[in-house]
């Protein structure tokens, strides 16, 4: 038994594209999230929105477009499912203020780790923003039907 040897081809790789709104496209299969939101944005009115996409859609980028493009005159914030957590203890705790828009990506990233019978600090987080007119876009891989909840 013989045993080749393989020269390595000399690759240049180049940096992974970073995530920005300007490189994102409004196509057809989005526009109409898209349009919602600007139009839920502006709005002065308490409104909760769940967007699920399976994995590596696109839902990040979305998320950062949304919370960065420059088409509406709202600045939203946007966080991570894994910082929602702490998001929420500040607002509860009085230490920060109720957002006037906020994107949460990966937001199954907290829902799947909430205990049955523990979701009172998440509830009382959402009705913080219900009494600041707050909208609220939550963007999961997991269905909102497999995300564990109370009764």
């Amino acid at each position: 038994m013989t045993q080749e040897t393989h020269d390595q081809l000399p690759l240049k790789l180049i940096d992974q594209f970073s995530y920005s709104p300007e490189r994102f496209v409004v196509h057809s299969g989005i526009k109409e999230i898209v349009d919602s939101f600007e139009q839920i944005s502006i709005a002065h009115k308490y409104s909760i929105n769940f967007i699920f996409g399976q994995e590596c859609v696109g839902k990040t980028h979305l998320s950062i477009y949304m919370a960065k493009h420059g088409q509406i005159k709202v600045i939203a914030n946007l966080i991570s499912g894994k910082e929602f957590g702490e998001l929420i203890e500040a607002v509860n705790n009085k230490s920060l203020s109720v957002p006037e828009v906020l994107v949460v990506d990966d937001v199954d990233a907290y829902l799947n780790k909430i205990q049955p019978d523990h979701s009172g600090a998440f509830v009382t987080f959402i009705e913080l923003c219900r009494r600041a007119n707050s909208r609220i876009f939550l963007l999961s891989s997991t269905s909102i039907e497999d995300l564990p909840c109370d009764d």
